[in-house]
């Protein structure tokens, strides 16, 4: 996790948390990044797309992530801005066994379409699984991030030891409309009345 986190670091995150993520931290999370200046700088509908996948993504940590010590889940999350882009980063422990089907369920999700996810997402809320098991893995989080973002999910494992690897996945948003950010620049300019 110490690379992952200096990786972050050089990027310059403008909002970065690590430790265990529960699920009443999260709306603290989705509130503190509202207030923060990556949101400040985005449309209103990109505001709601960036909620989203925040709240995707870690609710994805709280239900999936591998705990230790005293129930734990270590896990790092991160939020990036650039010029054209709002990156997205999430890593947390996972159980080795899990990893071939969480690698395999981005690949799918990568590979499809809009018409494509739509079908998937259908498909997978049928599944009576999903109505009864919270803890499905019927992907649907997935192809959520990945409708909303309208952008490829990147992923990368790294073993920590022979039961567990670390997980870090990016989630992309291009910014909508640069015309946006330039009205946003030029407000700031603008004097302010007295």
């Amino acid at each position: 996790m110490l690379t992952l986190l200096q990786d972050i670091w050089q990027r310059e995150a403008q909002s970065i948390y690590c430790g265990d993520i529960t699920t009443p931290l999260i709306q603290g999370i989705v509130d503190q990044i509202e207030q923060d200046k990556v949101a400040l700088h985005l449309s209103p509908s990109m505001k709601k797309r960036l909620a989203v996948v925040i709240i995707e993504s870690l609710q994805n940590i709280t239900k999936h992530a591998t705990r230790f010590n005293n129930d734990l889940a270590e896990s790092v999350f991160a939020i990036h801005d650039r010029w054209n882009y709002v990156d997205v980063y999430t890593g947390n422990y996972i159980n080795k066994d899990a990893t071939p089907d969480l690698q395999g369920r981005i690949d799918q999700v990568n590979s499809l379409d809009n018409e494509g996810l739509m079908q998937l997402y259908v498909e997978r809320m049928r599944s009576r699984d999903v109505l009864f098991n919270e803890k499905s893995n019927a992907g649907l989080g997935l192809i959520e991030m990945v409708r909303t973002t309208r952008e490829k999910i990147t992923c990368a494992f790294k073993e920590y030891n022979s039961l567990t690897n670390f997980c870090v996945l990016k989630f992309s948003m291009k910014k909508e409309d640069w015309r946006w950010q330039l009205i946003f620049i030029l407000k700031e300019q603008e004097p302010h009345p007295r």
